[in-house]
């Protein structure tokens, strides 16, 4: 009963997941909390480590080798095995029963609209088979890339208490590791989005009208709003908010400028041909 009572009520956008991809420190929370101020939008808060996992499995009920093989051996159908991935998926980011008590919480908020939610939007961090296993449970699946300039991604790891701890040379690879992970996404344009962090700091207008197109949403203020005045996790400091966060950045002394030469030199080892490759500038 609880179970049915929590489908119905998801219904209206159990099938429509957004999903924002991007390294650590890229921006990726800034724009998840960003698009959950859409009217249209729920927000998953937390992080959902097992999206990945989920997307992995349903890729390898018929994995692109061998795909007739698997389907030989598949004694029940796989579109009963999607479903119940795509459930336990939902459930992992919203609750059991459809997310049940979630739903409740919201409709007593009459400021969040609840019945007029029509997608829902989480961080996930998918390879590419994860990624095609994703869009099989949710054909209906739009995905958002984020990149951010490798300058100012790894500063920002090499002062988050979150990453601090770990070297230079570290940061600089897991920047130019996630470039490569995610430039399969470029091929998939009918349901993925690139964004820009720059851009988004410098255009969020045409950045959203983007994501809503994308999305199929209508478009609204509220998101464009909270990315221009907020800044979410800003290095060691809490998050900022009623700011004006183009002048904020505007404002930073270039990160560079505080590495040693060494470091300069490590950068451009590891991030040269990825930065040349997204049209980023190394100006030292």
């Amino acid at each position: 009963m609880f179970s049915l009572l929590g489908k119905l009520l998801a219904a209206g956008y159990f099938s429509r997941p957004i999903f924002v991809v991007g390294a650590g420190r890229s921006g990726t929370t800034a724009l998840l909390h960003a698009l959950g101020k859409h009217p249209k939008v729920l927000l998953v808060e937390r992080e959902a480590p097992l999206l990945g996992h989920i997307g992995r499995l349903a890729y390898y009920i018929e994995p692109n080798e061998f795909r007739e093989y698997y389907l030989e051996n598949l004694m029940v159908p796989k579109e009963n095995i999607y479903y119940h991935l795509a459930k336990l998926l939902f459930e992992s980011c919203n609750g059991d029963n459809y997310g049940l008590r979630k739903s409740f919480n919201l409709i007593q908020k009459p400021e969040s609209k609840f019945f007029k939610k029509r997608c829902w939007v989480v961080k996930s961090f998918p390879t590419q088979e994860e990624f095609l296993g994703l869009i099989r449970l949710f054909p209906d699946s739009r995905y958002l890339y984020l990149v951010r300039n490798g300058i100012n991604m790894v500063h920002s790891r090499t002062q988050f208490h979150g990453f601090k701890s770990h070297g230079f040379l570290d940061h600089c690879r897991t920047w130019t590791m996630n470039v490569d992970q995610y430039s399969y996404i470029e091929k998939y344009p009918d349901v993925s989005l690139e964004v820009r962090h720059e851009s988004l700091v410098d255009d969020p207008l045409t950045i959203f009208t983007k994501i809503f197109k994308l999305a199929e949403l209508e478009q609204s203020m509220a998101p464009i709003d909270f990315i221009s005045n907020n800044i979410i996790h800003p290095l060691d400091k809490p998050t900022q908010y009623n700011v004006n966060v183009q002048n904020v950045i505007q404002n930073r002394k270039p990160p560079w400028c505080e590495w040693t030469d060494q470091e300069r030199g490590i950068f451009k080892s590891v991030c040269g041909e990825n930065m040349n490759k997204f049209g980023y500038e190394i100006p030292f």
